[in-house]
């Protein structure tokens, strides 16, 4: 018999009452993040934006606070997409999805928490702002590439 593995309800957090985290998320166009950029062997990523948070925080939340600061977050078509890299034994980097927001239509990745996706203080946000006019142009070449 198969069970869906259930996962224990957030316990909202009572931001007056609690003292705000700083989140460091690095953002960028188009192209994704490598562990490398985060490694310390080479210089963090340009693009960083501090954020004072909580944990009870979801991804939409932290996509409109991005969207006051980065033109480009704004467009109608744009995917915000949010990956963690984190820390694991012997300090070797890992990066994981976290999910995907769109910056004006309402998806299913916006009200996941950053506790529910066992985000951790310390570790890094990327953001990688994807158009998809972008995305599709680049298809549509790829596709007349193989036809030839």
């Amino acid at each position: 018999q198969f069970q869906m593995k259930k996962f224990p309800r957030p316990i909202p957090i009572e931001r007056e009452k609690t003292c705000p985290f700083l989140l460091r998320l690095f953002y960028q166009e188009e192209k994704d993040f490598t562990v490398e950029q985060f490694s310390g062997k080479e210089k963090e990523p340009e693009n960083e934006l501090q954020i004072y948070t909580w944990m009870d925080a979801n991804l939409r939340e932290l996509s409109d606070l991005v969207k006051e600061m980065v033109p480009q977050a704004k467009e109608r078509d744009a995917d915000l997409v949010f990956s963690s890299i984190y820390r694991v034994n012997y300090g070797d980097l890992r990066m994981k999805l976290l999910g995907v927001v769109n910056a004006t239509k309402k998806g299913k990745d916006d009200h996941k928490q950053l506790s529910f996706l066992h985000h951790h203080i310390g570790d890094y946000v990327g953001l990688v702002i994807r158009q998809k006019k972008i995305n599709q142009q680049l298809l549509r070449q790829s596709q007349l590439q193989k036809k030839k």
